[in-house]
């Protein structure tokens, strides 16, 4: 609408002040005319330049949100992908929903700040806090609302809550490295991980005969107890090797 006002009184200006032969008459209606076109201008402009007719207003949404791994993993992945060299700008990369096949990510507007915190908690959440600038009234909609500016995002804060026994947080680069390493381990490696694994499984075997010997007589219960050490094994090293490849990008 105050682009309509403006152009409707540039045109009232030309009019009076050109087609109108009676001076005294002239004069005042191109004054009206002027002075409306000036305010036209200077309220769009603040409008553009300094939001008039706007306010701030600040919404908080929580979700939950899944790994961006592989989802038969025990450790859950927060991936972030570096822009710039400050690592304020990191895309952060997860799922939505559980049965996503695609990854959402954080926004790259330069208006978004993402945290990262370690909570003690078993579920995951994303805590967005967004201001906006958005119309104080009908009519300041009204006049200014054909710039499409309403609802502008001022500023963005992702608060990633990851739990800390369960998540790790990985750049895509050494995610990447990371399950090369795994998929294809060398024979070194292979042998040195059934060996404490076997070391292992054995330990939590014995430990749990010295409390119970009743366990020896018992096959379904040590099978149980071998599948539960075997579990915790594998997520033990894969913490290690997390561990391992976060050190090494830093």
């Amino acid at each position: 609408m105050i682009l309509t006002l403006v152009i409707i009184s540039a045109i009232l200006f030309f009019i009076f002040f050109v087609l109108i032969y009676n001076r005294f008459v002239s004069y005042v209606l191109s004054f009206i005319a002027f002075i409306l076109l000036v305010g036209s201008l200077f309220m769009l402009v603040e409008n553009d330049h300094s939001h008039l007719g706007m306010t701030k207003v600040t919404t908080e949404k929580q979700t939950v949100i899944y790994s961006a791994g592989d989802s038969k993993s025990p450790i859950s992945m927060l991936l972030y992908q570096p822009i710039g060299t400050n690592g304020h700008d990191n895309v952060y990369i997860y799922k939505a929903a559980k049965k996503d096949k695609k990854p959402s990510h954080t926004q790259t507007d330069g208006k978004t700040t993402n945290k990262v915190k370690l909570v003690d908690s078993d579920t995951a959440t994303l805590e967005v806090k967004t201001t906006r600038y958005e119309y104080k009234r009908s009519l300041d909609k009204f006049l200014f609302g054909i710039g499409g500016n309403d609802k502008e995002v001022v500023k963005r804060v992702n608060t990633f809550n990851i739990p800390k026994e369960a998540w790790a947080k990985l750049s895509v680069k050494a995610a990447k490295k990371l399950a090369k390493e795994m998929q294809n381990p060398s024979k070194a490696q292979q042998a040195e991980q059934k060996a404490a694994a076997k070391a292992y499984i054995e330990g939590k075997m014995k430990a749990a005969m010295m409390a119970d010997p009743t366990m020896a007589t018992s096959p379904s219960r040590q099978a149980a107890l071998v599948k539960q050490a075997t579990q915790e094994f594998q997520t033990m090293a894969i913490k290690q090797a997390i561990d391992a490849a976060q050190k090494a990008d830093k």
